[in-house]
């Protein structure tokens, strides 16, 4: 059984209308704005349940040891004591082998974090996160239940001096709201 939560569909049984359940996650970096909303995920105070932290490792050669060490040690064990539990995701290459954001730099000696470079000459995404962070927890999305029409929830923190990221969804993937 998933708990109530989860986003998921089925078929109650013939001619039935197909179930649906929400699927609310955090995406949790460690950080103070995501921990801070993690603690009140976590009192109930979201005004919603959430279903699971996700936490996209960009590696363990590559994270700071410490925001490791906090993600595994507090937040995580505190979250599941309030029944949600942070998700440690990784990026893979195609045949599954981890990948990791110092691989992409040192190893694959890539000369510098791919930038790509907006028309107007502001400062643009970096590609490390979309594909290190936002595909990854796509990915998770996409495998527990979300889709186009049953869009998964996905909560970021963020403060006052980097309000710029709350773009009203215009580069939110197509099965996620925000």
């Amino acid at each position: 059984l998933r708990r109530p939560g989860r986003r998921q569909e089925r078929q109650a049984g013939p001619g039935l209308p197909v179930v649906r359940v929400t699927l609310t996650t955090i995406s949790y970096g460690g950080g103070v704005q995501s921990t801070a909303m993690l603690v009140l995920a976590c009192q109930g105070r979201l005004g919603y349940p959430v279903t699971d932290a996700l936490f996209a490792n960009v590696g363990d050669d590559s994270e700071h040891p410490e925001t490791l060490r906090y993600v595994r040690e507090i937040a995580g064990p505190f979250a599941m004591r309030h029944g949600i539990p942070v998700r440690e995701l990784y990026a893979q290459t195609k045949d599954g082998q981890p990948r990791t954001l110092y691989h992409l730099l040192m190893i694959e000696n890539t000369p510098s974090i791919p930038i790509r470079l907006e028309p107007v000459g502001r400062p643009a995404n970096r590609s490390c996160t979309n594909h290190f962070k936002v595909q990854v927890i796509g990915k998770f999305l996409k495998a527990n239940g979300a889709t186009r029409v049953n869009q998964a929830t996905v909560c970021i923190g963020i403060s006052t001096d980097e309000i710029h990221r709350a773009d009203g969804g215009k580069s939110r993937p197509p099965y996620q709201r925000s």
